[in-house]
This record gives structure tokens, C-alpha cells and sequence, in this order.
């Protein structure tokens, strides 16, 4: 009996390790199937992805960019996601600064705007997010009305540009010209068509200060004097060259601070 008795213990032990075996067999089964479906769905780039990788001349296969790039791809569409929700519009790539010599950086523009209206998103040592894009809204009521105001006084014709600027408001809609007062600065870049002699430029130059000063906005304007033919050729992919590149003349440069204090040069 105590013979049969081991017998019978040896044959169900080995029935047990053999159905541990199956177990064990189809739990491997489905955890590597599952990885696999996983590994499928991270390496499909969406649109947004494939977009952002053809702006950056990479290739459009997951498979065959390299983990850095995998990474910086997946941050750009996070950050854009972000603007997506907080603004409740649809943002696109302009560029990324992945923070090794300064505060990692997104620059992106709405539907609202074009690719040069574009809003810089920064993200802070502390991990929160400050983004300018109620200036963008700024930015073009500043200089439709500078423009107009110039023309008005003097009979000229202008274009202006902004090359640097910020205000401390925070909503995007209803802003109006005297909303600023106080909570903006803004430079232009300006462009005036046909030459100006000493005295049209100093006419020039009290145009902009009273401008400045009337709506209780601070910053820096340099006016550029143009030929006709120069002048109806720019615009905001190439100001920054002709400006450069194009024999114009640094016309009249005009300074107001924060305090009120005016520089016209």
C-alpha cells in the first residue's frame, strides 16, 4: 500500500507540473502578443507627428528615427496639445528649443494667425508653462493703429513690423487700444516709402513718441526709408532682409521708456 501510495502521489505531481507548464505557456502567449500590439501602436506616427517630422526634414517611420528624436517628437506634439486645450484652437509646429542652454521653448502658431504671428510657449524651472500668445492679438491691433496714425499726421506710407514686445494681459478677446495702457511694451521695425530729408524724419519721429505716449505704451521703433519699388516688395518673410540687404537707410530711431521719457534719434 505505502508502494501504490507513492506511486499514486508521483503521477498527480506530474499531472500538476504539466498543467503549470500549459499555464504558464499561454501567460507568455498573451503577454508577448500584447507587447507587441502595444510596440504596433507606439510606432504609428499620427498626422500631427508626421507633420512636425517633415517640417523638421526626418523621416516619417517611427522605426527609423533615432530615441532622441522619438523623444523630442512625442514632447513637441505634448506641448502643442497643450495650447490646443488652453486656447481651445489648433496650433502648428515653427520650432523647439529642447532646453540644454536655456528654458526649453515651443514656437507655434494658431489657425487664429500666420506662421510669423506665432506664440512661444516656455516651460519654467519648476515645470509650469507661460506662453505670449494674448500679445499676438496685441501685435496686430499695435500695428494696424500705428500705421494709421502716422499716416495720418505726415501723408506717408508705412508698413510696420514687431520685432520684440509683451503685455500682461491675459485674455484673448475684447482687446481694444486703451486696454494697454500701462501693461504693454512693443519695437517695431517700420518701413516709409521714398526718401525723407531731416525734417520729414524729425516729423516722423514726433509722430511715433506721440503715439507711444498717447496710448501709455513703452518700446523702441527704428524707421526705414525705402524706394517705392523696394517698399511694395516687403513683407513678413523678407523685412528682415531688405532691411539688411536691400541699400536701406536707418532713417530716424525713436526710444520711450516705461517712465515716459523720449529719445528720438
Amino acid at each position: 500500500m505505502k508502494r501504490k501510495w507513492n506511486a499514486d502521489r508521483v503521477i498527480a505531481f506530474v499531472l500538476v507540473l504539466v498543467q503549470f507548464a500549459i499555464v504558464l505557456s499561454a501567460c507568455s502567449t498573451g503577454s508577448h502578443t500584447n507587447n507587441s500590439k502595444g510596440d504596433t501602436t507606439v510606432s504609428a506616427l499620427n498626422e500631427r507627428q508626421i507633420s512636425i517630422c517633415e517640417e523638421l526634414g526626418l523621416s516619417t517611420s517611427y522605426d527609423k528615427l533615432s530615441e532622441k528624436q522619438k523623444k523630442t517628437i512625442v514632447r513637441i506634439e505634448e506641448l502643442l496639445s497643450y495650447l490646443d486645450a488652453k486656447y481651445n484652437d489648433t496650433f502648428y509646429y515653427v520650432g523647439y528649443y529642447d532646453g540644454n542652454l536655456e528654458k526649453e521653448k515651443l514656437e507655434a502658431y494658431s489657425s487664429s494667425f500666420n506662421q510669423y504671428e506665432f506664440v512661444t510657449l516656455t516651460v519654467q524651472e519648476d515645470g509650469t508653462y507661460t506662453d505670449d500668445y494674448p500679445f499676438q492679438f496685441v501685435k496686430r491691433i499695435v500695428r494696424q493703429d500705428i500705421v494709421t496714425q502716422l499716416s495720418t499726421k505726415t501723408g506717408y506710407e508705412y508698413k510696420a513690423y514687431i520685432i520684440n514686445g509683451n503685455t500682461s494681459l491675459t485674455e484673448c478677446s475684447g482687446i481694444e487700444l486703451p486696454m494697454l495702457s500701462g501693461s504693454t511694451w512693443v519695437s517695431f521695425t517700420i518701413f516709409v516709402s521714398g526718401k525723407k530729408n531731416e525734417q520729414e524724419a524729425q516729423a516722423i519721429g514726433n509722430a511715433i513718441s506721440e503715439w507711444y505716449q498717447s496710448n501709455g505704451i513703452y518700446g523702441s521703433t527704428n524707421v526705414i526709408a525705402l524706394n517705392a519699388e523696394a517698399f511694395d516688395s516687403v513683407n513678413y518673410e523678407n523685412y528682415h532682409s531688405m532691411k539688411r540687404e536691400q541699400g536701406v537707410s536707418n532713417l530716424i530711431t525713436c526710444d520711450v521708456s516705461a517712465s515716459g521719457d523720449v529719445k528720438i534719434g
